[in-house]
């Protein structure tokens, strides 16, 4: 039930996202939210320090989903002349991959 000004979740996930994780995602989070920034620029700390890449690396997280930012990466790291090399179990994933 909506209740007040409440934000209406359109997007709830999948029927496996758990009640925990959904409820979290009815929190109104943005860019000008310093406990976002904040959040963001943890998880982006947190993720360069995995691969050991503090000097080297730096995390650009992009909105969408998740076949936007691997047809995103593809792009600026697959050469034009390239090929890339597609999982067959990520093929449901990956509806159309058009590399300009």
């Amino acid at each position: 039930m909506i209740r007040g000004n409440d934000p209406i979740l359109l997007t709830p996930g999948p029927l496996t996202t758990s009640l925990e994780t959904k409820q979290a995602m009815l929190r109104d989070w943005g860019s000008w939210d310093a406990s976002f920034n904040a959040i963001t620029a943890s998880m982006c700390k947190d993720l360069v320090a995995v691969v050991h890449g503090e000097e080297t690396h730096v995390c650009v997280p992009l909105q969408g989903s998740g076949t936007f930012s691997v047809e995103a990466a593809l792009s600026n790291v697959v050469p034009r002349d390239g090929k890339e090399s597609v999982r067959r179990s990520a093929e449901r994933y990956i509806h159309h991959l058009e590399i300009d």
